[in-house]
């Protein structure tokens, strides 16, 4: 990439942020069209929800260079990210873990001892 054109690609990226600042959320990626879910819309079936989590991503970070890469999620490779910069995408994105799996309640796993044994 040419500098110019590193430098259009970031200006780019900056008014499309000013115009909407949630556009690196995974939300509105997901979303087709771009727009807010929760803006003026119906409730969706329960169907039509799940469809929507099912849709195919667009994603080509393995396909880029590497200073492309880099430039896109505000890194350096030698120093990481900035402290503000991850402050930033912490509370953007909430933290980085996972919601444990569903539980059964103990009292259901007894009846289910209970009355297998019994019929």
């Amino acid at each position: 990439l040419s500098v110019t054109a590193w430098a259009e690609m970031a200006s780019t990226k900056v008014k499309s942020q000013q115009q909407n600042p949630r556009a690196d959320s995974y939300r509105y990626a997901v979303t087709p069209g771009g727009e807010d879910p929760k803006k003026g819309k119906k409730k969706k079936s329960k169907k039509e929800n799940l469809d929507e989590l099912k849709q195919e991503l667009e994603m080509d970070e393995h396909k880029v260079p590497i200073e492309e890469l880099y430039a896109r999620l505000g890194s350096d490779p030698s120093m990481g990210l900035t402290s503000q910069r991850a402050k930033e995408i912490l509370e953007r994105d909430g933290p980085n873990a996972l919601t444990p799996p569903p539980t059964t309640p103990e009292w259901v796993k007894f009846c289910k001892l209970l009355f297998g044994v019994l019929s």
